[in-house]
Order: structure tokens, then sequence, then C-alpha cells
């Protein structure tokens, strides 16, 4: 096997080596660290998809303060007068609003009104006897809060229908007198809403019954395209009742793939030229100059002419080596020259 053979094999194998494990440590380094990133990220979006539940609750908390600290909502809950449910209680106190359903309560815990309307098929709506359940119960936190200025909030469970509610005490337009009752705004948290909240936020999410015994945020990776974020939604008392699927598209691990295939490429063809280039610079500076003398010391030993000099520039060592092959030629030739003596001149 010749030494240009040897060359190609050594350079090649090296390369394929050093570019096979500088490729697995890149590969390893960049797909943990965009994973890392990729999963803070998720957990983000479900952070904000999860505000914006709140946002909703918070929408409906500042609109019922709009009656809760009414002179008028303050008198009905005492006298029940039918004028103010005819002057105010119209659909598009619903519509305005955004709620489904709107309940008033006296102190005895009896229900005052209790109205609904449904938007979508612009129609009087009953309020979920569930739902009147769970705001009478002697026990419901709904109706626990006394203080005029602060509202209850969250998300109360009515059969396997989720609803956004928030309670306060209706006082008067000052909000000085004592709460002579409460008044309770819900909004369902169905699959128009989400639509609605997710366009908001940029996500598409849903919303199931298999809450998860954590409460914190997990990460799942769901396919190539898409990353899920799953949480809990709790009800006012805290206790999880609806579990949040949240859909990311894998942007970020998709960024990281792309980055790590052109830098793979780079790697490659980097390794490509710099072998290519080893190859040509071996050849030209040590692999031709070689051969240039071997084929004079061939050409020497072929014809006995020992005259022949090596020819090959630079100070190296293959210089060096053609300066003692020349030494060399000519000690035998001057060897030569006293073994064979010229005849003398006229014989």
């Amino acid at each position: 096997m010749s030494i240009r053979t040897k060359l190609m094999l050594v350079v090649a194998g090296t390369l394929v080596v050093l570019i096979g494990v500088l490729a697995l440590t890149l590969s390893n380094v960049m797909r943990s660290g965009f994973a890392k990133i990729e999963q803070d990220d998720a957990r983000k979006n479900v952070s904000r998809v999860r505000d914006a539940v709140q946002a909703q609750l918070g929408g409906i908390e500042n609109s019922v303060f709009t009656w809760t600290q009414w002179d008028p909502a303050y008198r009905f809950v005492e006298d029940r007068n039918p004028q103010f449910l005819a002057e105010n209680m119209g659909p598009t106190v619903f519509t305005g609003m955004k709620i489904d359903f709107c309940v008033f309560v006296n102190l005895k815990r009896e229900v005052v009104y209790a109205g609904g309307y449904d938007a979508a098929q612009s129609r009087d709506l009953p309020v979920p006897r569930a739902l009147l359940q769970l705001i009478q119960d002697t026990g419901s936190a709904w109706l626990a809060n006394t203080d005029p200025t602060a509202a209850v909030r969250g998300i109360a469970m009515v059969g396997t229908t989720p609803l956004l509610v928030v309670a306060a005490p209706v006082t008067n337009t000052d909000a000085t007198a004592p709460a002579k009752g409460h008044l309770i705004f819900a909004r369902v948290l169905g699959a128009a809403e989400v639509q609605r909240i997710g366009a908001t936020t940029h996500l598409q999410f849903a919303l199931d019954s298999n809450v998860r015994s954590d409460s914190g945020i997990s990460v799942e990776v769901r396919d190539q395209d898409i990353i899920q974020g799953i949480t809990n939604l709790t009800d006012v008392t805290g206790r999880p009742v609806q579990r949040m699927v949240v859909d990311i598209p894998r942007e970020v691990d998709r960024q990281a793939r792309h980055s790590l295939r052109l830098l793979l490429l780079s790697i490659v063809a980097i390794g490509v030229i710099f072998g290519v280039v080893m190859y040509v610079v071996i050849t030209w500076l040590v692999l031709q100059r070689v051969l240039a003398v071997s084929k004079t010391v061939a050409e020497m030993t072929d014809t006995l002419d020992f005259s022949k000099r090596v020819q090959v520039s630079g100070k190296d060592e293959i210089s060096a080596l053609a300066d003692s092959v020349n030494g060399m030629a000519c000690a035998v030739s001057e060897v030569l020259a006293l073994q064979n003596p010229a005849p003398p001149a006229g014989h």
C-alpha cells in the first residue's frame, strides 16, 4: 500500500471519528439546552392561558361591582321590587356583561332573583338547580364574604359543566351600608369560551375532568410537532376541578433541529475541506519532493551515472535528504573515478 493511500485512509478515518464525536457532543448539548428552553417556554404559555382565565374572572368581577355597589340593587334585595327587574334585567344586561346567569340572594340565603340568557340562541336560560344549591349550601364559600369591597371568584362545577363564578355582597352606592345579600354572576366555561380565550392568547387548549394530583405545571411531548402543557384549574376553595391541556407548537424544537442540521453540515463541509487541503499540502510539500528524490536515485542506479543531482528546493528535512543523496552521489562518482582512471592522452 502506497504512502498516498495510507495518508488518505488516516486523514479520512481521523476526520470521520472527530466529526462523529463532535456531532454527538453538540447534538446532546444543543438538544438538552433547547429542551430546557422548550420546557420553560411551555410552562410560561400554560401560565399565560391560566392567567387569561383569571382575567375573564376579573372582568366578571368588575361587572359585579357595578351592580353590588348600587342603591337600586341594594333596595331590590330587600323589597324585591318587580320594577327593578323590568327596567334592568333585559337580555342586553347578559350580553353586555358577557354572562350567562345572574342570581340575587338575601341574607337568609333565599333566592331573590335567578335568571339566565343564551346569547347564541337569543332566548332565556333557566339557572341550573345545581348552581342554586351550590350557592345556597350552608357551608358555601360563595356567600361567606361580607366585605362589600371584595368579591369571591373561581370556577364552580355544575354537573360536568365548569362555570366562571363571581359573588360579592350587595351594598349601597357608597359601599358604606351593611350588606343585605349577595349578587352572583356566572359564565359557562364551555367550548365557545375556551375558543375565545384561545384566540386571545393564540394558544389552543382544552378542559376535561381528569384532574392531576400535582397542582403544578407539567410538560409532555405529544409528537414531533406539539408539546403539551398540563395543569389544574381550581375552585374557590383551591380544590382542582378541571384539567387544562395547552397544545403548544414545537417551534423551539423545530429551530433546534434546523440549527443542528446546519451545524452538522457545516462541520462535515469544514472536515472535507480540511481533509482536501491536508492531502494537497502533504502531497506537494512531502510526497512529490520525496518522489523527486526517489526518481533521481533510481536513474542513478539504472544508468550508474552518479553525476546526476537531486533538484529539491527549500531548507527542511527533505532538502537535507536531497543534499545527503547528492553528497553520496558525488562521493561514489569520485570513488569510481579513482578505480577507473581515465587513459593517458594520445592512447
